[in-house]
């Protein structure tokens, strides 16, 4: 049996020697002791919820359950997402994103990982671990708790968070020793790291565990909706922050999926499948009994932004009513709309637009596709965005996900520039009679306005803040939403699909896994999956990866660990990616240049538009190996790994 791996010992050491001043001190100058805390309800539940505000100096990040959290990393003064170091999208400044992209470790990956002062989410996670532990072992010694639903309540979160914890290092790291009480520093350390595969079927365990006691204090769903209400708002418990029934039966179902996937599921083994089958389909039921139900498509996005939480979301971080200017949201904006030099947002690429079908349900991912939709009159390359054909259009989940040349927007210029188009995103070029290029306000070169961090695919993320800019300022809610109903269907036409095919279902379940799909695309008013991807599970596959592509992009970093688990990562990520280069040149619109205007500020003559797919400069391009599928530790720590397997962590 392989030993624990050095740094988890000397984190538990630590853990262990400052156990009291950290986690048993809830007021230091009080004196409390073990049994003051253990014993009292009043301390015990704070020692708790030290998993949630867990902090240690002011200078100091959370070591909180909110690092677990994806969006959380906006707070770190790098400004990045996960999914920019994914092919979906470039980020507007280089800064520490494309190093990771292309294979560099050192400080980069740490500034993720390890650095206090940014997402310690290594140690932090293992100190969350610690305290489920240490509150698992002792809630039985509380005495005076208002009621045993109480306590039950805490018992489940501290099995969730003990899961979602685990989740969160399992899906960078690989497997993890599975800890289950807290240990002594004179305790026999011969701990086994766990494969991935069998880390997820253990917190799969916790879930099922935590469902029993969320039951027990009925805390299956934590707010008390109308089953009769159709508001895409619903109106937040005291606790709606903390999890619930429902969503333990949600991570269950995530983290079986995950463990039945390519990269963990070596052998293919289709019990684990079907597990993932069953899984999905029990939280899918408990959720739709519990009266959670799909936003209609024109209140989708408020899944991110605008509500506190909404019917959809079986659990979300609420992450505060921010104003416009708050420093939370510069991982999401750039210098155009923040007025600021040091953001730096996730611009989407081609290669993510072209995930998108049209609502004739034709695809449109390679130029043969384009081809085909443009024979049959669903397809023009100088309208891509179909903004002059009221027949057909994108699939709307494009419009509320991303920003487009010649999007309307509810500002104007950002730089006033005499050549700006009003209220519309100017993402162009207009090449001068003396050779020079005169750009867009919105896709200026960092040699232009002073400011860096402008696009350079010819698109702008708008899913997870809307419209707001510089001058168009909004103050409102700002939501992860951690699990989500749809995220449900998705799961199950995936797992089922593997299981009996695109007709099949589980367990007596009448929902196939096409069926389950074609809920997602009725809510976005898209056509169902068409026949010819229906023949067999290779064809479906295909529908279903893309489908959970639209419509969980830039949520929960699913996007970057999804295309890992299927093990699509060395293909994607090898791609060449591409922006669209948008130029303004002089003349009229016409049939074949369909956009345009009848007087372009600069030459006030009439203009059109020309589109054309080119490559990102080779600096913006992947450079993807097998071996980043699982992250690094820390590069000091390979000199303390003796006894632990090393063999999937490789140092980049």
């Amino acid at each position: 049996m392989r030993k624990i791996n050095y740094i988890f010992l000397l984190l538990f050491s630590i853990l262990l020697a400052t156990a009291c001043k950290e986690y048993l001190d809830i007021a230091p100058e009080s004196g409390l002791d073990e049994e003051t805390v253990f014993t009292k309800y009043e301390n015990f539940l704070p020692f708790f919820n030290k998993v949630y505000n867990m902090r240690f100096t002011s200078s100091n990040r959370d070591y909180s359950i909110r690092l677990a959290h994806p969006r959380y990393i906006d707070y770190i003064d790098q400004k990045l997402l996960i999914d920019g170091l994914t092919d979906a999208c470039d980020q507007g400044r280089i800064m520490i994103a494309q190093p990771i992209k292309q294979g560099v470790f050192g400080q980069e990956i740490n500034k993720f990982t390890y650095d206090p002062d940014r997402r310690p989410i290594l140690d932090a996670m293992f100190r969350i671990i610690r305290t489920c532990n240490l509150t698992l072992a002792n809630i039985d010694r509380v005495k005076d708790a208002p009621s045993q639903e109480e306590l039950d309540d805490i018992r489940a979160q501290a099995y969730f968070i003990r899961g979602y914890a685990y989740f969160a290092l399992c899906r960078f790291w690989g497997g993890m020793p599975y800890i289950y009480k807290p240990l002594a520093t004179d305790q026999n350390w011969d701990l086994p790291r766990l494969s991935a595969k069998d880390t997820y079927v253990a917190i799969a365990a916790d879930c099922d565990t935590a469902f029993t006691y969320f039951q027990k204090a009925n805390r299956i769903r934590r707010d008390t909706r109308d089953a009769g209400s159709t508001s895409a708002d619903i109106s937040a418990d005291k606790y709606q922050a903390y999890p619930s029934g429902v969503a333990a039966k949600a991570l269950k179902s995530r983290a079986l999926l995950y463990a039945a996937s390519p990269l963990y599921n070596t052998q293919n083994d289709s019990k684990l499948w079907e597990n993932a089958a069953v899984a999905a389909k029990e939280a899918l039921e408990l959720a739709l009994a519990h009266n959670y139900g799909l936003l209609a498509m024109k209140d989708w996005y408020r899944n991110c932004y605008e509500n506190q939480y909404t019917n959809e979301q079986l659990w979300a971080w609420n992450y505060g009513s921010k104003g416009y200017g708050d420093g939370a949201n510069d991982s999401y904006m750039c210098a155009t709309f923040k007025n600021n030099n040091g953001t730096s947002s996730a611009c989407p690429t081609q290669n993510l637009v072209d995930r998108y079908e049209n609502t004739s349900g034709d695809i449109l991912l390679t130029e043969a596709d384009r081809e085909q939709a443009q024979t049959a009159g669903r397809f023009h390359p100088q309208d891509p965005y179909y903004t002059t054909n009221s027949k057909v259009k994108l699939d709307p989940r494009f419009y509320q996900t991303i920003f487009h040349n010649g999007q309307a927007i509810t500002w104007a210029s950002y730089l006033k520039s005499q050549h700006t188009i009003l209220n519309q995103m100017n993402l162009w070029r207009y090449l001068t009679p003396d050779g020079k290029y005169i750009y867009g306000d919105h896709n200026l070169p960092d040699t232009e306005g002073g400011l860096r961090g402008f696009t350079r695919t010819g698109y702008y993320l708008k899913r997870l803040t809307g419209d707001q800019s510089v001058r168009n300022q909004k103050t409102w809610h700002y939501t992860e939403p951690t699990f989500r109903l749809a995220e449900l269907y998705l799961n199950y036409a995936e797992a089922v699909n593997e299981v009996s095919g695109p007709n099949g279902s589980v367990a007596g379940y009448s929902l196939t896994a096409k069926d389950a799909i074609n809920v997602i695309r009725a809510r976005a008013q898209m056509p169902n999956v068409k026949d010819e991807f229906l023949g067999s599970k290779e064809a479906f596959r295909s529908r279903i990866k893309n489908e959970r592509v639209v419509e969980l992009m830039f949520e929960s970093d699913h996007y970057y660990f999804d295309t890992n688990r299927w093990k699509d990562s060395e293909i994607l990520r090898n791609q060449v990616l591409y922006g669209m280069r948008v130029d303004v040149v002089d003349g009229a619109p016409s049939t074949s240049y369909p956009h345009g205007g009848t007087s372009f500020p600069y030459t006030k003559k009439p203009f059109h538009y020309v589109y054309s797919r080119e490559p990102l400069d080779a600096s913006r391009q992947i450079k993807f190996t097998p071996k980043m599928y699982y992250w690094p530790f820390n590069i000091d720590d390979y000199f303390m790994f003796k006894n632990f397997d090393m063999s999937l962590n490789p140092s980049w």
